[in-house]
């Protein structure tokens, strides 16, 4: 080989080892400082409300910028993602809801309708840090402010996960009669992509996040709440100073506890300058997922939550009645992705013995057991069904269901049936038991089972909870303007509902969030009595 070629491998080998022992780090610099080092390093983000830069950084550039003057500490990026539990499940509200308005049982359970007499959340900001938030989406793009694209750098967000339209929808859906409604439907919405595509995102997303809400605020003036349904184990120094410098300019930070389930709360929401959100569920019960601990300020439901979601980033299953009544299905892979209509008839477990000639043309409604899945619907197809309901035989959800068996004749490992596969399968959904059972009773009806192009979806975790809790906090800020952010945090703390031992404790915080005793906690003069039509749940 030429001594010239040798060399220019020779370069290319160190290239790429120096590139490996590459690290993305942020650089705390001392006020007002500007080491000229900094200006060369690679990929560098600059941060305008902070004294940080962003950059990629070899093991020599780390020791270099410690020893500087000018530095007061190195710090390498730590990970933050969305914080939902693995539960999911998409809803069908695209026909029923396109003509009418529900109103997500957090909603009540917090008592936000409680205050709406006095207060929508009219122009207090709401600054939500995540994947985004779908500006098409009717239920939302109205209330939808500004955007700002960290990874970009720009002003046009795209939501491509569809969590933080969701986390969105419960702060300030639209009461405009169609979809669902939030806790503040008159807030507005600033929406902040820390997150990607995934989910996932770092330290130096979210205080380029929050750097941006600092130059909003600075500029446009008013109230400004963050909502950050997001976190991890890691702490980080310059987030926590972050979050310090949102707290003195007079922003409110509300975060997730965190889904691990663990007596410790994830980051930012462990940090004091933060206010922390763990879940319930409709029975006012901690979910096992929810994270608890010594910074924990407040519960709000994350079970089953209802909201919006990005157009298009999902599908959804439902049956509908012809008395109007609809209930939540579950998706079953592999079904078809159409609506049909026709008369329920019960098909018991699904056995060729137990399908009634009368199916023929309609729906066969079968219970889980005793056959697959594939089996129970292929049999329905035989006696002619056109669609099928299948409903759980425990309280369980019905995640995951599917109509492609695995062909593990094939040496190594399975693989899908090419049968079940190829087959024609009709519409099939799945129903929870106790929907089963109670459409059991309705045999004979017409019902109309579909799937459907998703733009609102149920999820479960404490990304969930926040989003109740910033509304709450939009909801306030407009009854007391001139209150301060830990005079919001001391009349939500003061004012929830006890659920554990008597006074504050680390599992339970201060309770279940409550905005009608918040509100009168905070403004006695201008709340007085919630309407006589609402309990609010407790």
């Amino acid at each position: 080989m030429k001594r010239t070629s040798i060399l220019v491998l020779l370069t290319l080998t160190l290239s790429v080892a120096a590139d490996a022992a590459t690290g993305r780090y942020l650089i705390a610099l001392k006020h007002g400082a500007r080491p000229r080092r900094v200006e060369t390093l690679s990929n560098l983000r600059r941060f305008e409300s902070v004294d940080l830069v962003a950059a990629d950084l070899t093991d020599d550039d780390v020791a270099a910028l410690r020893q500087s003057g000018d530095v007061r500490y190195v710090s390498a990026v730590v990970p933050r993602s969305i914080a939902k539990s693995g539960a999911s499940a998409p809803v069908a509200l695209q026909n029923p809801l396109e003509t009418r308005q529900t109103v997500p049982w957090g909603i009540d359970k917090v008592r936000a309708r409680d205050v709406w007499q006095y207060s929508r959340g009219e122009g207090v900001n709401v600054a939500v840090l995540d994947t985004g938030i779908d500006r098409t989406h009717p239920d939302i793009g109205p209330n939808v402010a500004g955007a700002y694209d960290v990874f970009a750098n720009k002003g046009d967000v795209i939501d491509d996960n569809g969590h933080g339209t969701h986390v969105a929808g419960t702060i300030a859906a639209l009461d405009n009669g169609i979809g669902v409604v939030g806790v503040a439907p008159r807030a507005r919405l600033w929406a902040v992509k820390v997150l990607n595509a995934a989910g996932d995102g770092s330290d130096e997303t979210v205080i380029a996040g929050v750097d941006k809400v600092l130059e909003w605020k600075g500029t446009l003036g008013g109230n400004w709440i963050v909502s950050l349904s997001l976190g991890s184990a890691d702490p980080s120094t310059p987030e926590e100073e972050a979050f310090k410098r949102l707290a003195d300019a007079g922003v409110l930070a509300v975060a997730a506890a965190g889904n691990r389930g663990l007596p410790r709360l994830d980051y930012p929401g462990a940090y004091p300058t933060v206010l922390a959100v763990g879940a319930i569920d409709a029975d006012e019960k901690t979910p096992n997922f929810s994270s608890w601990g010594t910074n924990l300020s407040v519960l709000a439901p994350g079970v089953r939550v209802l909201s919006s979601y990005a157009v298009g980033a999902s599908l959804t299953a439902a049956a509908s009645f012809d008395s109007g009544d609809w209930m939540n299905g579950y998706l079953v892979t592999g079904g078809a992705q159409r609506e049909v209509t026709g008369t329920l008839v019960n098909c018991g477990y699904g056995s060729p013995a137990e399908i009634p000639p009368e199916v023929r043309g309609q729906i066969a409604l079968m219970q889980r057991g005793q056959l697959y899945f594939a089996e129970k619907v292929r049999n329905a197809v035989a006696g002619g069904a056109i669609g099928a309901v299948i409903y759980n035989s425990d309280p369980s959800d019905p995640r995951d269901w599917t109509l492609i068996r695995q062909d593990c004749s094939v040496p190594v490992q399975c693989v899908p049936w090419s049968e079940d596969v190829n087959f024609n399968w009709p519409v099939v959904i799945a129903l929870r038991q106790e929907d089963g059972l109670a459409m059991l009773g309705r045999s004979g009806r017409q019902v109309t089972v579909g799937v459907w192009p998703a733009e609102y979806k149920q999820l479960n975790g404490t990304s969930m909870a926040t989003p109740h809790v910033s509304g709450i906090a939009a909801l306030l800020w407009k009854l007391a303007p001139a209150a301060t952010p830990e005079m919001l945090r001391s009349a939500i703390n003061a004012s929830a509902h006890d659920l554990g031992d008597r006074g504050y404790d680390a599992l339970y915080g201060y309770g279940l969030a409550d905005a009608f005793a918040a509100a009168r906690v905070l403004a006695p003069q201008v709340v007085i009595v919630p309407p006589k039509h609402r309990s609010g749940g407790h």
